[in-house]
């Protein structure tokens, strides 16, 4: 629902599909970042929506290290047959391969990077969404590279003006709550629930999905 979020989220939203739907895209890793609550989750429901022919492979956090290595590409090449769409890896939680390189998170970035512009990830049409719950991180220089980064979009709470239009609008009536503090996306829907509001359950698409396991 595009009115649960900020303009500037939208924004970074619109350039992330975008580049989905591009054979050229501007970049091929996009992260969304933000703390518990702010609707990252929801967008990235959102991204299977707008990217029917996109396949999306759910990665673990400890599983990104081993995206590149050779015992991958046989799994990788099988699926290119299988599919015509662009391979969307999402990486939950994936601060460890986005900070900057120390001995740690080696493997990770380098992973990240190989898959991101190198010719593994142009050949079988690769790309890249990491989510992070961290405030602020110190992100590696080399992921930031123009024409490796389609956008990096930070999803955070939203001010109580917005949140009360919101209210009103799930409700039906007009209504307003004593926010203490801007409140996340969780809260405004929680307070609706409290108002008297539920969701409409609706029958939906299952999108391409696979998971990584290992």
């Amino acid at each position: 629902v595009r009115d649960n979020y900020d303009p500037q989220v939208l924004v970074g939203y619109d350039k992330i599909v975008e580049d989905l739907k591009s054979e050229t895209p501007s970049g091929r890793l996009a992260i969304l970042s933000g703390p518990p609550g702010t609707g990252k989750t929801f967008v990235v429901r959102a991204l299977m929506k707008e990217a029917p022919t996109v396949t999306f492979v759910m990665v673990p956090p400890h599983m990104v290290s081993s995206l590149a290595d050779p015992e991958i590409l046989p799994s990788l090449t099988s699926l290119r047959e299988d599919i015509a769409g662009p391979i969307l890896f999402v990486l939950e939680d994936g601060d460890s391969c986005l900070v900057a390189r120390n001995k740690d998170n080696m493997p990770s970035i380098q992973a990240i990077l190989n898959l991101g512009d190198g010719i593994l990830g142009s050949v079988l049409d690769i790309r890249i969404l990491a989510t992070t719950n961290a405030d602020k991180l110190d992100l590696d220089p080399a992921i930031m590279r123009p024409g490796r980064l389609s956008a990096e979009v930070r999803v955070g709470p939203i001010g109580t003006d917005h949140a009360d239009r919101l209210l009103t609008k799930l409700v039906g009536k007009d209504s307003k709550a004593e926010w203490e503090t801007k409140p996340t996306l969780a809260e405004v829907y929680l307070k609706a629930r409290e108002l008297g509001w539920k969701p409409t359950g609706k029958k939906k698409k299952v999108p391409q999905l696979v998971a990584v396991s290992g």
